[in-house]
């Protein structure tokens, strides 16, 4: 599992980012959140938590690196569409509401997590347990890409949230498409 104990790297990062987007680049390693449900309420849960109540929250993704989650949050706390930004569409009451929204964040007490490949999540639980002890985290949002092994990631939560007392808010998404037995698999959950 990589994590920063910090929003602030990664909230750098997101803003080079944009910047780097507004000056010709485009955004094609930041997936739009329209067709990730999931995660736009994972994201929404988590700045709620730390931004709205100033809980000491923790945002664990199976599908954002920190940086990307950060230019999600930024765009989303600050109610400009990430369309707008990768367009460069971006109007000077944007920019107003982007800094704001970059102040909010960087104040809150929120850290970041991505579950990496190669590590599996009963490791991930262990790293996520000592984490939560070391930085008293109040809430644990978790975003996994896939309904496919939800359950092994429940069970481990479920240990992290007894261990540590933590609030743990698990949303899963869609089934992967293979070989068409997409049907399937919604027949089996």
């Amino acid at each position: 599992m990589q994590y920063e104990v910090s929003t602030k790297g990664a909230l750098q990062r997101a803003i080079n980012h944009m910047e780097q987007v507004y000056h010709g680049r485009t955004a094609t390693d930041v997936p739009s959140l329209k067709g990730i449900p999931h995660a736009d309420v994972a994201i929404r849960i988590a700045l709620l938590a730390a931004v709205g109540q100033h809980r000491s929250t923790c945002i664990l993704s199976e599908s954002f690196s920190p940086a990307q989650l950060l230019l999600h949050m930024l765009c989303i706390q600050g109610r400009v569409r990430l369309e707008d930004v990768a367009e460069r569409r971006l109007e000077d009451a944007d920019f107003t509401r982007l800094s704001y929204a970059a102040a909010k964040i960087s104040a809150a007490p929120l850290h970041l997590a991505a579950c990496g490949e190669v590590c599996g999540m009963e490791q991930t639980a262990w790293d996520l347990l000592a984490m939560t002890n070391t930085h008293k985290l109040e809430v644990l949002v978790c975003e996994k890409r896939f309904v496919e092994g939800a359950d092994d990631w429940r069970s481990e939560l479920e240990f992290v949230s007894r261990m540590s007392g933590v609030r743990v808010h698990l949303l899963a998404g869609r089934y992967p498409v293979q070989n068409g037995f997409n049907r399937e698999w919604r027949q089996r959950a």
